[in-house]
């Protein structure tokens, strides 16, 4: 998904959840009727990203985890599975990139080619929304987003989360 998309995307969010009075999240497939299995807790702040409540690896299935915004800005949060052959240190090195070019106020990368199933949250600011989607057998990470002054970009990122 490109970040213009990607920003239009946000910002049918904010509409949508203004609608809806909460926040919105979204995943790369259809919900299953089972209840997920909640998972833990990622806050993104003025200064970073935390994940907490995530002990070991996760089992596949349904999960969720709570998305806390503590911005004064909407704020996403993509948990994206990495394929291999490529590793978090990749993802790592994707987020530094996206960050220096946005200090610059250069047009960012694209989405990275290497990652995929998409679970994805965008929630108002001081709100708490709800990451949920299905995971499969690997690693992910969690990207935390938001605006800069070249767009809506990558922040932050926490992990490395396995899932076995």
């Amino acid at each position: 998904m490109t970040y213009r998309r990607q920003l239009q995307s946000l910002v049918l969010a904010v509409v949508w959840t203004f609608a809806c009075g909460g926040s919105t999240s979204s995943s790369g497939s259809a919900a299953p009727s089972a209840e997920p299995t909640p998972q833990g807790t990622v806050t993104q702040t003025d200064t970073g990203c935390t994940l907490t409540g995530v002990a070991g690896p996760m089992k596949p299935g349904y999960v969720s985890l709570n998305a806390v915004n503590q911005t004064s800005a909407l704020a996403g949060f993509d948990m994206w599975r990495i394929t291999e052959p490529n590793t978090y240190q990749d993802l790592v090195a994707y987020v530094a990139k996206e960050k220096d070019l946005a200090a610059a106020g250069q047009g960012g990368l694209g989405h990275p080619s290497f990652v995929s199933d998409l679970i994805s949250a965008q929630v108002l600011p001081s709100k708490t929304g709800t990451l949920y989607g299905s995971v499969r057998q690997g690693t992910y990470a969690i990207v935390c987003l938001g605006p800069t002054g070249a767009g809506t970009r990558p922040l932050a990122l926490v992990g490395p989360i396995q899932v076995q």
